[in-house]
């Protein structure tokens, strides 16, 4: 799995773990990553059908990130106990667990 895929998963997962309302800014500065990256890692899940972007309903130049049920179910199964636990900051910086 490259450096690029683990970023997606990691905001996906970000995403799925909070109620929060999510942007690209505050997704990006989450994981750590430059905006760029979180911006080419949302265009790959939305591709995936895994986000949408929705217009924000007070602040028309902001963008929020929902979850579908594709991507829902996807960090269901992924989120699921594990005897490893790591954060998406490390697995977007260390890579996966070997």
């Amino acid at each position: 799995m490259d450096r690029f895929t683990l970023r997606a998963l990691a905001a996906l997962l970000v995403c799925y773990d909070s109620e929060a309302e999510w942007t690209l800014t505050k997704l990006s500065a989450k994981l750590g990553i430059p905006r760029q990256a979180g911006s080419h890692a949302l265009k790959r899940l939305a591709s995936e059908g895994l986000i949408r972007r929705a217009p924000h309903p007070v602040d028309g130049r902001v963008t929020l990130l929902q979850l579908t049920p594709s991507g829902r179910a996807l960090c269901s199964s992924l989120a699921k106990p594990s005897k490893t636990r790591f954060s998406p900051r490390e697995v977007v910086h260390r890579g996966a667990p070997r």
